[in-house]
């Protein structure tokens, strides 16, 4: 997994301001990061996006 590569290089980029919280939460909707690890980056935990159900047309 990428992860292990790169999480000391993530945890750089997110400390000097090259990436920000958005750009990590998009590693962990492509697998690409764990839950976990987007806290060891971040100091925060990952809480997925809610999408809200559309609701039908009123005839």
């Amino acid at each position: 997994m990428l992860e292990s590569l790169f999480l000391e290089i993530w945890v750089m980029d997110f400390e000097f301001g090259l990436a920000g919280a958005d750009y990590f939460k998009g590693l962990v909707k492509d697998g690409s990061l764990t839950p976990a690890g987007y806290k060891k980056v971040t100091g925060e935990d990952y809480v997925a996006e809610q999408t809200q159900p559309t609701q039908p047309a009123q005839a």
